[in-house]
């Protein structure tokens, strides 16, 4: 989590799916040492891109993790989005918890956040 946290200080990350929670945010958001982490509720009957868009679109934004296991369909068409505004997407399949956020984060996007390559 270390190296996430290195990546990620001073910056800000958006979560989309599930219900926010305000004590889960902030273990995110301590463990990376976010400025801030933005999980706003998308409606579960219909959430549009639209709504989403301005979220992506915020400069503090570092990257967009997807909270797989509780989105609505009509989210799968975010990386659109994020391509639009050069964010990096990362499809988080294992929850919330911040290790395995970290470890999705490192996999899907850590280079594009400022890891190094590794030697060799």
């Amino acid at each position: 989590m270390a190296r996430v946290r290195g990546l990620l200080a001073g910056r800000a990350l958006l979560l989309l799916g599930g219900v926010p929670r305000p004590e889960a945010a902030e273990k995110l958001r301590s463990a990376f040492d976010l400025t801030a982490l933005h999980w706003p509720l998308t409606s579960e009957v219909k959430p549009t891109l639209a709504t989403i868009e301005p979220w992506i679109a915020r400069t503090d934004v570092a990257a967009v993790v997807l909270l797989i296991r509780w989105i609505r369909h009509a989210l799968n068409d975010v990386d659109a989005l994020c391509t639009r505004h050069d964010k990096p997407l990362v499809r988080a399949t294992g929850g919330y918890n911040p290790a395995r956020v970290a470890d999705a984060l490192l996999e899907q996007c850590g280079r594009r956040l400022g890891e190094p390559r590794p030697p060799g």
